[in-house]
């Protein structure tokens, strides 16, 4: 059974130590990069979290004071309290188209006492937005507590931030003759836009399909001009985001399912890049999660730099394991197979009859003490042997 050389053995045991070397440290780049891109997608996350709530917060306070401002002008009050409807669109309409331009408010909402829709500044004219109920959270709590309350909230013209307030009619904000309510909102694709602009990465926001109306939702759509998804995905719709591509925002889960810091879903690829996927859940006025913001982070520059890395390592590591390994071979051929050899070669003379080849002691190291001790073994042998040799002679003079 033919075995292997100690050389092969040696060899091949150096390839495996070094192989097994450079897999370890692949494994380690590949380790660091998963570390880093969960830390950026982490921190990504937390950012966005963090923007969210200060577009949110900054959103409030403006619709808050802009709502005060309306309620403390004396010709909205009365021309409220009238119920002139087409004197109320002319009254507000500048006011209203101010707060479009400057702030982002896109609904203002006049409500009566009885949380039925009085007037809706977005569309004046749209008779489902006229004496029909107003069955939202926010206006139902602030009916019921009479006071301030925020939240997001969707309403027949889109998912919105919004505040409400108890309208009186002595402009004050708590007290008087209660005339209705009036509700500012902001409609929350903007926030994904404003988010875009500080962090220049892309975001989307899914909504929930049980908290909408399939014919609101569509209805909404063409109001602005943007084509009907509801069919595109199961259980959520995809109500704003900052990418040309969709598709990206794909979610086949629950967004209430989702930890109230959020979470790094997946890695994708999108074209030629690499994008993380994580997403946050938002909540509506009653604290119910309604829908998630996802945040969109490219690390293809980070995952480019890996492979390339990984190419360099694993040529790094062939070209060492050939440079180890004609080391290794050279010093081993020189300095334990040649002088094997050498042996070998005195050994073989020496069974063929040769005694006078002696063995060089080539180093003072094991190999040549193992030299030193050949060449005192076959001394040994040759003394015995001529020894012998007289004691023979010696016997056959004697039977002579």
């Amino acid at each position: 059974m033919a075995t292997l050389s100690i050389k092969a053995k040696v060899t091949g045991a150096t390839l495996l130590c070094l192989a097994g070397a450079g897999i370890c440290l692949v494994t380690l780049l590949e380790r660091s990069y998963q570390k880093n891109v969960d830390m950026l997608a982490q921190q990504s996350l937390a950012n966005a979290r963090s923007t969210f709530a200060s577009l949110e917060a900054a959103d409030v306070a403006k619709m808050s004071a802009a709502a005060e401002l309306a309620m403390a002008n004396p010709a909205l009050r009365q021309t409220f309290a009238s119920r002139d409807r087409d004197r109320l669109i002319e009254t507000t309409a500048p006011l209203f188209e101010r707060l479009r331009k400057q702030y982002g408010i896109t609904i203002f909402n006049y409500i009566d006492d009885q949380e039925n829709r009085f007037l809706t500044m977005t569309d004046t004219r749209d008779k489902r937005l006229i004496g029909t109920k107003a069955v939202r959270f926010n206006v139902q709590e602030c009916a019921r507590i009479k006071t301030w309350v925020t939240g997001l909230a969707l309403g027949q013209l889109g998912f919105a931030l919004r505040v409400t307030h108890p309208f009186y009619d002595d402009g004050s904000l708590k007290g008087g003759k209660l005339l209705g309510y009036l509700e500012l909102g902001s409609e929350i694709g903007g926030f994904v836009e404003a988010m875009k602009k500080q962090t220049g990465r892309d975001y989307g926001l899914v909504v929930r399909k049980q908290f909408l109306k399939q014919n609101d939702w569509q209805i909404q759509r063409e109001r602005l001009k943007l084509p009907n998804n509801w069919n595109d995905q199961k259980d959520v719709v995809l109500a704003a985001n900052t990418s040309t591509d969709e598709s990206i925002f794909a979610f086949a889960g629950d967004p209430s399912t989702l930890p109230d810091e959020g979470k790094t879903l997946d890695l994708v690829d999108h074209g030629d890049s690499k994008v993380t996927r994580s997403a946050f859940p938002i909540k509506d006025a009653s604290g119910a999660k309604v829908g998630a913001v996802f945040v969109l982070v490219d690390i293809t520059p980070m995952y480019n730099d890996l492979q390339s890395i990984k190419r360099l390592t694993i040529a790094a590591t062939a070209v060492l394991i050939v440079l180890i390994c004609v080391v290794l071979i050279t010093l081993l051929t020189r300095l334990v197979f040649r002088r094997l050899a050498q042996i070998t070669t005195v050994a073989t003379r020496l069974v063929g009859g040769d005694y006078q080849t002696p063995v060089a002691v080539s180093a003072q190291d094991e190999i040549g003490r193992f030299e030193s001790l050949f060449e005192q073994l076959r001394l040994v042998f040759v003394n015995l042997l001529e020894e012998y040799e007289k004691a023979t002679s010696g016997k056959d003079r004697d039977v002579s």
